[in-house]
């Protein structure tokens, strides 16, 4: 079965004062003591407002401000009426909008430095990968080291904004730099025609991304995994610039071990990722899970670490559909290294999780065993 027909099949208020005259008469009678407490104090801050609304109503018409008069106030000392509202506290903007005296404006953001080229290290360099972050280019990490990931990422950029694509920065980058605006990543929930295009060149490559849909669901998700983990990018699940100029480019990438004749199989440890090549190209890359390291005991009472043994095996027996074992269930497992298999889960993390075999996504295990007959090479590193 060829691949593409496996894998395309199917204000606050404040305490009344006592009037002027009231209190008056309280000096004169020689009154000491204070005042007792109002019938409707006002609560604290923080009290909540338990009352009803008719009852609300009347603490507010009780509670409300005493009217200058009231308070003893000539008449001419209240301050004329204003047509403009006053500004509000903080802020710090004066009428023509610049800053107001004695308030410092905020510094623009740094450049970026021109001439940075791959070895380079310091703070330029982390400048320009935070930058670069910020616009949705993956340089691997802010580190302040100009590696091959920064590298990709400055070559990526240059690409999508019509620059020579050098790999260094120069001038027109740095003004690109400055002047470009971030792109909006693609994700999990996401859905129209950019997640079909994304899809759609996902399958035309060694990938399975499910039916192109317009729906980034799952299927999409593990299938970006695997782009990511082929290039050694961390798996997000997340399309960024980075990821659509490497579903363009369609590098080609060789086996790192095995012929280049024939159909073997090239389990990663290191980047969780299993892949199949026929005749040295690769026909697919799938994100898988492999032994966790950890230790763990079975229902008859031996324990073991769950490891994944490297070396070279090959595919020597199989089960069709779901085999239960004492530690789990396995989906068409394919046994490679004693009871070690490549089987579908419906859990496939993105971390190793299992007791020493790799699972693969449900869906890719229905046509496996159709690609990998008994006898096929199964490379682990």
């Amino acid at each position: 079965m060829s691949i593409a027909a496996a894998k395309h099949g199917d204000p606050r208020l404040r305490r009344v004062g006592l009037p002027a005259a009231l209190l008056a008469l309280l000096i004169l009678a020689g009154a000491c003591s204070p005042p007792s407490e109002p019938a409707h104090a006002v609560p604290p801050a923080d009290t909540p407002d338990t009352g009803t609304p008719g009852e609300r109503s009347t603490q507010a018409e009780t509670l409300a401000p005493p009217s200058p008069a009231d308070r003893g106030e000539p008449l001419e000392s209240r301050e004329p009426a204003s047509d403009t509202e006053p500004p509000a506290p903080g802020d710090d903007a004066t009428e023509g909008g610049a800053p107001a005296a004695g308030i410092e404006p905020e510094p623009p953001a740094p450049a970026v430095e021109a001439g940075l080229a791959r070895g380079a290290e310091g703070e330029p360099v982390r400048l320009l990968q935070r930058r670069l972050t910020d616009l949705g280019y993956k340089p691997l990490g802010i580190d302040g080291v100009f590696g091959p990931g920064t590298q990709r990422s400055v070559e990526v950029f240059q690409h999508d904004h019509g620059l020579p694509v050098t790999g260094t920065v120069g001038a027109a980058m740095v003004q690109a730099l400055q002047t470009a605006t971030p792109v909006a990543p693609l994700g999990p929930g996401a859905t129209g025609p950019e997640v079909a295009e994304v899809q759609q060149l996902l399958n035309d490559g060694p990938f399975d991304a499910g039916p192109v849909d317009g729906q980034y669901g799952t299927m999409t998700q593990f299938a970006v995994y695997a782009l990511q983990r082929l290039h050694g990018y961390p798996a997000d699940g997340v399309v960024t610039p980075l990821e659509r100029r490497l579903l363009a480019t369609d590098a080609a990438v060789p086996p790192r071990v095995g012929g280049t004749s024939g159909t073997h199989v090239e389990i990663d440890l290191g980047r969780q990722l299993t892949s199949v090549f026929r005749d040295g190209r690769l026909l697919l890359a799938v994100h898988s899970s492999s032994g966790n390291n950890e230790t763990f005991c079975t229902p008859a009472g031996g324990c073991r670490r769950a490891v994944t043994p490297t070396g070279d095996y090959t595919i020597s027996r199989r089960i069709a559909g779901w085999r239960t074992s004492e530690l789990g269930r396995l989906y068409n497992p394919l046994y490679f290294n004693g009871g070690i298999a490549l089987h579908g889960a419906h859990s496939v993390p993105t971390h190793p999780a299992s007791h020493g075999c790799v699972r693969v996504p449900m869906w890719i295990a229905e046509y496996l065993p159709d690609l990998l007959p008994n006898g096929t090479p199964v490379h682990v590193r």
